[in-house]
């Protein structure tokens, strides 16, 4: 579904900022689960402000979003949740697109959990008809924001599938995108777009919404991690982590106090190809059978998500 409210802004002031910190996509399999003691959504042309969140700081592409003592966020009727600051607006689509409800039960919920700098928001719609599909369709899904490490998730519930029933313009959006608040440009952008199920992810900080062809199966969940951007030489560091290509080998070096949790290995596209157990300080991958390019390692403990970048030449 394209965002027409954007264009007269685009026609003003076509030219583009230079893009932040982008995320690393991850696709998961999770059970759905219904939200419970979640709070029932009542709309102002289209929008709820949530005012649970407190009056902390969230990250997105690596800028800051404190939220003040009038938080400006709000759950979006049709699939999206948008962050504001005096200055930029940052848009989280789930399944975006014009909706109607399925029957009495459709309802748009959310909940706050977590102590402050811990914040989890979760909005949820519950049993929706895509204004765009077939006759019959519904879907159900979540949007997931976490405070403390900067996660977004899309997770996506029963649906009616179908395959690719829909086009660029007609399928519903998924992605995150970062602008002024006057949308004159873009400055930031992850899209998740065709294949439902093996989605390309469009990382270009343009305004070209390009929409998912099809439902997601049940229980996939989108997972946005924030990369840390290091650069792509050789060697990279992170604030836990540094890494060294060794001919074929990457060597690993931990700080001794987060010598703990789990190595992923990111491929160029972002998707993981490797995932192990943190051995201690020192320790060696094999990326033999990763391409020449720019790949990432992320370090994944309780507490929060480190990713450095690399060159495989």
């Amino acid at each position: 579904m394209q965002r027409y409210l954007l264009l007269s802004a685009l026609l003003c002031c076509p030219f583009l900022l230079p893009a932040q910190d982008n995320y690393e996509f991850e696709q998961l399999n999770v059970p759905y689960a219904e939200l419970s003691g979640d709070i029932t959504c009542v709309f102002d042309d289209g929008f709820d402000q949530i005012t649970e969140l407190g009056d902390g700081t969230f990250s997105f592409f690596a800028t800051p979003f404190t939220l003040g003592a009038d938080p400006m966020v709000w759950i979006g009727l049709n699939g999206y949740v948008r962050f504001d600051t005096e200055e930029r607006s940052v848009i989280i689509d789930g399944l975006f697109t014009n909706i109607s409800p399925m029957d009495g039960g459709s309802r748009i919920s959310y909940t706050v959990t977590g102590a402050p700098g811990q914040r989890v928001l979760i909005a949820q719609w519950h049993n929706f008809s895509l204004d765009n599909g077939p006759n019959g369709n519904y879907a159900n899904w979540q949007i997931a924001v976490h405070q403390a490490n900067g996660l977004i998730e899309v997770h996506i519930g029963p649906n009616s599938g179908g395959g690719n029933l829909y086009t660029d313009m007609s399928g519903p959006n998924c992605g995150i995108f970062m602008a002024p608040i006057d949308f004159t440009s873009c400055q930031a952008r992850t899209w998740i777009e065709n294949n439902g199920n093996a989605p390309t992810i469009d990382h270009a900080a343009t305004f070209d919404f390009d929409a998912l062809h099809s439902l997601p199966d049940a229980n996939t969940v989108f997972r946005l991690t924030p990369s840390t951007n290091t650069g792509v030489a050789d060697p990279g560091r992170s604030n836990t982590m540094s890494v060294r290509v060794t001919g074929d080998r990457l060597e690993v070096r931990l700080m001794e106090a987060v010598a703990n949790g789990e190595l992923e290995l990111l491929d160029a596209s972002g998707r993981i190809v490797l995932r192990t157990r943190v051995q201690g300080v020192l320790q060696y991958i094999d990326i033999n059978a990763l391409t020449t390019g720019v790949h990432a390692l992320r370090h994944v403990q309780a507490n929060g998500t480190s990713v450095v970048r690399f060159l495989k030449e």
